[in-house]
């Protein structure tokens, strides 16, 4: 065979390279291309090691890189053409202005006067998803599997400028930076939620505002590297992990070594778990710790911790997990106990980690969602939510005694993770519990079941002699006779205060959903509280230097292991270093395996 014929047969093993290859060829004279599939023999164990450890530097001096999606479609053209003319759109403004709005700025006229003159972006077209062909291309283009590719995060954050990576689909292509300003002008919408134009279309609007995602988790990421990479910074790879895959799970780690140095050299010859290990291990030796441990822990179910030891994050599953781990407001939230405690946690040998602490609380009831996590329809969605609020009530009441208090404020915190929109405490105000109440009434009513014998038979285990019996004990603890009508409360509050209100009850009612996938949980002094899957009865709520909020530990003799991190109404905003300072509780020694 001709070196020509062995390229191309090489190549043939590789077609979305190949076809990129044929894209992007000229006719002009010759291009020298660098391609980590073919430049790389994947095979060769040392020279894999050798070249992953090189190519930050790759990248980094690279003339252009280029991204492949695979081959355009009709949607395709439609999606690069809104995203470049959103882009075209903020470069003006920046020329303007000097920069563009911060999200949280209110739209200009400009802003809706660039919106109002292209119809194609806000009119109704067709009927399925956004009701518009323009956002149903960027939903379609969101969902493309280069946005969970691990290697992409280190060849867009070291390329020398956002506007030398080409993203090619096809015929088409835009820039980094043409995608990241499409992300700012979009991210607007989301975090304003501002009042529909006249010219917008109800239905395109509504899924705009709420629904809109280009990947932005993915693009805020690699934004945030590019304006201030920090070598050692060991948290962004479970950050990462949560967004991106890697075929082999080592890469999960590897696949940013170009990101984060700090001692991490690619060697394929170790196991996954070795390498994780290491990574940790460098974590816990540069102090680097904070909420980096909120992403380990059982999660799901009872996993075996014979390869992974409880505290060690399982990189590699982090994407499927995440659905699943409670982590704090955001990662440099204030880990309470580090002031307290300077040392750190401590590595003793390759199973087992010793971590300094409080204990809180016990976890007496565990009550779980039953059921597919996102059932179809929207009806059975609801009966589901009913008996689920059934079965936290009848744990509530069998533990506590009600003293005239409803733990529908408990209920709420834990399941908004005690913060509102804008990611502050969240504030209980008469306004935010009167449209909570009317929320409840109006899911609960929706979700009674059918007065059949079945469901006759499922109360009455749980003490209640009709249906009429049931709603009046869930309105009494959810809702409360007192509630005011819905329709008096815009005009006994400010327009701020609404506003405030709808907000938080929005998200409410939004992480209302998404808790279904989760476990609430009820403790032995009365708390409420949100867990991964794998919290059991017994579990003890800790506070452990290096986390923001608490963590279930599960006792094993005389040590323990990490169910994963919790979100606990009265524990995760400082309460425990309060306690402690006043002498109510001491610090303590956890060894987890």
């Amino acid at each position: 065979m001709t070196q020509k014929s062995v390229a191309r047969s090489k190549l043939h093993n590789y077609k979305t390279l190949l076809h990129s290859m044929q894209h992007y060829r000229k006719h002009d004279g010759p291009a020298f291309l660098w391609a980590d599939a073919v430049c790389i023999n994947q095979q060769d164990l040392a020279e894999r090691s050798q070249q992953v450890s090189l190519m930050g530097s790759i990248y980094s001096q690279a003339n252009w890189v280029i991204s492949w999606l695979g081959p355009s479609d009709d949607s395709t053209e439609i999606a690069f053409s809104l995203i470049k003319a959103c882009a075209g759109h903020v470069a003006e403004t920046e020329e303007k202005l000097g920069s563009y709005p911060d999200s949280k700025v209110a739209f200009s006229e400009s802003d809706l006067e660039f919106l109002g003159q292209n119809p194609k972006f806000h009119e109704q077209n067709t009927e399925r998803f956004a009701r518009n062909q323009a956002w149903n291309a960027i939903d379609k283009l969101s969902g493309h599997v280069y946005w969970t590719r691990i290697w992409i995060v280190q060849e867009v954050a070291l390329a020398q400028r956002p506007n030398i990576v080409i993203i090619h689909s096809g015929k088409e292509s835009m820039t980094f930076q043409q995608l990241s300003d499409f992300n700012l002008f979009a991210e607007r919408f989301v975090a304003q939620k501002p009042p529909k134009p006249p010219f917008f279309d109800q239905r395109v609007w509504d899924w705009v505002i709420h629904d809109n995602e280009l990947s932005s988790l993915f693009i805020n990421w690699i934004q945030v590297l590019r304006k201030s990479v920090t070598k050692d910074d060991y948290r962004l790879v479970p950050h990462i992990s949560a967004v991106c895959r890697s075929t082999d799970p080592r890469d999960a780690v590897f696949g940013l070594a170009g990101v984060i140095e700090g001692g991490i050299v690619p060697d394929y010859t170790k196991q996954p778990a070795e390498v994780y290990w290491d990574l940790v291990a460098a974590a816990v030796r540069h102090k680097k710790y904070k909420n980096f441990f909120c992403t380990a822990g059982l999660i799901r179910e009872d996993r075996s911790t014979s390869v992974f030891p409880s505290w060690v994050p399982k990189f590699h599953t982090l994407k499927d997990d995440m659905n699943y781990v409670i982590l704090p407001p955001n990662s440099l939230a204030q880990a309470w106990l580090d002031e307290m405690h300077p040392e750190g946690p401590v590595i003793l040998d390759k199973h087992r980690i010793r971590f300094t602490g409080l204990e809180l609380d016990q976890c007496t009831k565990v009550i779980r969602y039953v059921g597919d996590p996102q059932p179809d329809p929207f009806d059975d969605l609801m009966k589901k939510f009913w008996w689920t609020c059934l079965e936290f009530l009848k744990a509530w009441d069998d533990g506590h005694t009600r003293n005239g208090t409803r733990p529908l404020e408990k209920l709420l915190r834990a399941l908004n993770k005690g913060r509102d929109t804008q990611g502050l405490p969240l504030q209980i105000t008469p306004s935010l519990q009167c449209l909570s109440a009317h929320a409840f009434r109006i899911i609960l009513r929706t979700g009674e079941p059918e007065d059949d014998d079945n469901a006759k038979a499922k109360y009455r285990s749980f003490g209640y002699a009709s249906l009429e019996e049931v709603r009046t004990a869930l309105d009494d603890a959810f809702i409360g006779p007192g509630a005011p009508d819905i329709s008096t409360l815009h005009s006994a509050l400010s327009s701020a205060e609404y506003e405030d209100a709808v907000n938080s009850f929005n998200q409410m009612t939004r992480l209302l959903f998404k808790w279904i996938g989760w476990p609430l949980f009820i403790t032995k002094r009365g708390q409420v509280g949100l867990a991964p899957p794998a919290i059991v009865e017994g579990d003890i709520v800790c506070l452990l230097e290096g986390f923001s909020i608490p963590c279930l530990l599960r006792r094993v003799g005389q040590e323990y292991l990490l169910a994963g991190s919790c979100y606990v109404h009265g524990y995760s905003d400082g309460e425990p270093l309060q306690l402690l300072k006043g002498g109510n509780l001491k610090l303590d020694v956890f060894d987890i395996r």
